[in-house]
């Protein structure tokens, strides 16, 4: 597995003239360090999400307006070799009511199993962007269908502040691709080359004719797991 999610801190405690001085000899920040390689950082993005493969014991909480209940989930992914298919496995441990719930991708194929009905079905591509399990995850996200250096072209990258320096990616859908979101913006945090942790992804859908913000999701608390 090449992924790596090292945790960097940094901490300053310099004050007044000291501080001035500082700032009055530091050398200018590297050609590295500003340079904003968009093929770069969505590799590196990709690579934590996706890397050769995963396994993962996952909890959800779901939060709404009169409940909040709470999934465990263990996931299993593997990139396909040689160009065959990536394959993925979601299912739900806990709660009791929920246990057996599984979504299974081969390839662009979905498929889906409810022990109360001992059914198996096929997700239609229609329906990767419906919610899963009553949450704000969709059946693209659980199982991570698109791929956002296959589905999606980078339109620009940019240095921007996101309580620190961070890279700023925007993407757009390619032409013919059939993905969940038309358009991504990505945040990911500049703390170095293995570092680059992601912060944030906003997610564009066409309503009315324009592209609106349908959904934010934020990434926080990383910790050292594992080694990694």
């Amino acid at each position: 597995m090449r992924q790596t999610t090292r945790q960097l801190l940094t901490r300053a405690g310099l004050a007044g003239f000291v501080f001035l001085a500082a700032l009055a000899v530091a050398p200018p920040a590297s050609a590295e360090a500003s340079r904003c390689s968009a093929s770069k950082v969505i590799r590196q993005h990709e690579d934590i999400f996706r890397s050769d493969g995963q396994v993962a014991l996952l909890e959800m909480r779901v939060v709404r307006p009169q409940s909040t209940r709470t999934l465990r989930i263990r996931f299993w992914f593997q990139n396909g070799e040689n160009g065959g298919q990536d394959r993925s496995l979601a299912r739900v441990e806990a709660p009791g009511a929920e246990r057996g719930v599984a979504s299974l991708r081969l390839g662009n194929k979905m498929w889906s199993f409810v022990p109360s009905t001992g059914r198996v079905q096929q997700v239609p591509e229609s329906m990767m962007l419906g919610s899963w399990m009553g949450s704000d995850w969709t059946n693209d996200d659980l199982v991570r269908e698109s791929s956002l250096l296959r589905d999606y072209r980078a339109q620009g990258c940019k240095v921007v502040d996101q309580g620190g320096p961070a890279y700023r990616v925007d993407l757009r859908m390619k032409k013919g691709r059939d993905v969940a979101w038309e358009k991504l913006v990505v945040y990911v945090r500049q703390g170095g080359e293995n570092d680059m942790m992601p912060l944030r992804e906003e997610f564009y859908s066409r309503r009315a004719g324009q592209l609106v913000l349908a959904r934010t999701m934020s990434f926080s608390d990383f910790r050292v797991m594992g080694g990694r």
